[in-house]
């Protein structure tokens, strides 16, 4: 792929973004629920105050996640592990070939530990009845989704990671890693409040925000294209 090609691709990301971003107004049904959304935000409140209070207790498990998310992936994607390294302060996984964009940008895309507690509180409920915790599961829920988001931000907004180095295209892996990021969290809005959440709707609002913003864009441009005629 062309350095202009990723650069074009990269700026069509932007009308997405946004189109996607207002489109989670569709969830705004969940606030009316009596005590779900209560738990959920106090699970993020409980993180953010720990954080800036404690941050480097959350430096090693992000390192495991971080590591372990890079290499689920290049399994999925067909990719050989050779080693996984994990250190208090550091860590890194060598493959046997060199990792796609996919793979390189995994970490900042899929909430390792999110998708881990789901994984148990669902196997748990194979074999007993655990209704009564779902809030429990909830604040977990917002607790962990803030430690994903935190994490992905400090790394993104400190000096550059080698991960978006790979990429070639850092300007392109931000887009992608905020569209992506969108996408997980309205699915884990669907599973955490399903009786009052539509993906479907979500999705259209989305198509009908885009459509929406290019033509605006589009306009915009050629109105800009015209004055800069008249001025010339």
């Amino acid at each position: 792929m062309s350095a202009a090609f990723r650069t074009l691709i990269s700026f069509l990301f932007i009308p997405l973004n946004i189109a996607v971003l207002f489109s989670f107004s569709v969830f705004s049904p969940i606030l009316s629920l009596k005590s779900g959304p209560i738990f959920f935000f106090s699970g993020a409140i409980i993180f953010a105050v720990l954080y800036v209070r404690f941050p480097e207790f959350f430096r090693k498990p992000y390192i495991l996640a971080h590591e372990l998310s890079h290499a689920m992936a290049g399994i999925i994607l067909g990719n050989k592990i050779k080693k996984i390294k994990i250190k208090s302060d550091s860590g890194y996984v060598s493959f046997g070939a060199k990792p796609d964009f996919i793979t390189s940008l995994a970490p900042y895309i899929f909430p390792f530990y999110c998708a881990l507690f789901a994984l148990i509180f669902f196997a748990i409920s194979l074999f007993a009845d655990i209704k009564h915790w779902r809030n429990i599961f909830l604040a977990a829920q917002g607790f962990f989704i803030c430690f994903h988001a935190a994490n992905t931000i400090s790394v993104m907004t400190s000096d550059l990671q080698s991960d978006f180095k790979k990429t070639k295209s850092v300007f392109l892996s931000y887009m992608a890693v905020f569209f992506l990021n969108l996408i997980f969290f309205a699915f884990i809005i669907k599973m955490l409040f399903p009786e009052k959440t539509n993906l479907t709707l979500f999705f259209r609002e989305s198509f009908s925000n885009l459509k929406s913003i290019s033509a605006f864009m589009f306009s915009s441009s050629l109105k800009l294209l015209s004055l800069i005629k008249e001025i010339l």
